[in-house]
């Protein structure tokens, strides 16, 4: 899911240089980059097992 980033917590922080709105990254390259690293981290990293099981608590 992309969201618009004015208004958010993540638009503030010194993390990052820009936080992007969402008309800026759907339908381009960098969302499909990005996409497949965050695909990439959410099957492959172990330590996400338990975030992953929070889904199966009805």
């Amino acid at each position: 899911m992309v969201v618009d980033a004015e208004g958010r917590y993540a638009n503030y922080l010194a993390l990052c240089e820009k936080a992007f709105d969402r008309s800026e990254v759907v339908g381009t390259a960098l969302a499909s980059k990005v996409f497949s690293i965050v695909d990439a981290i959410w099957l492959g990293d172990p330590r996400l097992s338990d975030v992953k099981s929070l889904g199966d608590v009805a």
